[in-house]
């Protein structure tokens, strides 16, 4: 897969201040690790992502199934794919493939000559059900990001039990029954936001994170606005970003399955 990187990628990442055995030592290792080293150093320029929902479907395992779902070259050198993937543990997501010609040198008879090669630009991800689903029970086909969202949604409707449903275990051990959770949604201050907060427009609930730390592990950070003004008043009129600590759990029980360890407030957002 690595061989797919475009050139310029490479060359720009190279060309980085960490030090040549470094870098060669991250390239060689894998393709996850490059990667990961890339966003690291380069995520505010862009030009060549593989976001988690790839990360998880096709670097922390083998897909149990592909299915093209559609294709189309958008202009001379320029092609895209949207793809139906399961993932090796079940999760199941949409991947859309963004790619480009480039030209590249390649050996031939008495030297060498220009070919032009397709090379990956993107590989990023969606969930296959509609974002408002609120998921009734933990799940191995949901991803970890869909599954956050639903606790928010859960959330904001009042609806602490269909929260908890996916808390982890440990979350479970560690706050104790589902009584006990709703009295301290509502006692601590900071958890206000996340039962009252705009969702309409421009003013909904953002997705502006995902690190995926390894692969039963993600931490997912979702912005909120307030949706009162005394609310308003306290975060000074900004977002406030909540970031959720999941993992993927090893069984028996919901095996594969993502669920929450933490949630806690993050930072605020302008």
């Amino acid at each position: 897969m690595l061989d797919l990187v475009p050139d310029t990628v490479m060359d720009r990442y190279l060309n980085s201040t960490q030090t040549a055995h470094d870098r060669q030592d991250h390239i060689t290792r894998s393709i996850l690790q490059f990667v990961k080293m890339y966003s690291a150093h380069f995520q505010q320029e862009g030009g060549f992502i593989v976001d988690a929902y790839a990360q998880r479907a096709l670097m922390y395992g083998v897909p149990r199934s592909v299915e093209v779902m559609s294709s189309l070259l958008l202009a001379p050198g320029r092609f895209a794919a949207r793809c139906s993937v399961c993932g090796a543990t079940g999760e199941q997501s949409i991947l859309t493939f963004n790619l480009q010609l480039e030209e590249r040198l390649q050996a031939a008879y008495r030297g060498a000559q220009v070919a032009a090669f397709w090379v990956l630009q993107s590989i990023t991800g969606e969930p296959v059900h509609p974002p408002d689903v609120l998921i009734t029970e933990p799940d191995p086909q949901y991803p970890p990001e869909a599954v956050a969202l639903s606790q928010l949604r859960a959330l904001r409707h009042g609806n602490a039990a269909a929260c908890f449903l996916h808390a982890s275990p440990e979350n479970k051990a560690a706050v104790g029954p589902l009584q006990r959770f709703s009295a301290m949604l509502r006692s601590l201050p900071q958890f206000a936001p996340l039962l009252a907060h705009e969702t309409d427009g421009a003013h909904c609930p953002r997705l502006v994170a995902v690190e995926q730390l390894s692969s039963s592990s993600v931490d997912i950070d979702i912005a909120v606005l307030p949706s009162t003004p005394e609310m308003r008043a306290q975060f000074s009129n900004q977002r406030i970003v909540f970031r959720w600590s999941m993992k993927l759990q090893p069984g028996p029980q919901h095996k594969n399955c993502w669920m929450t360890d933490a949630v806690r407030l993050h930072r605020l957002q302008s």
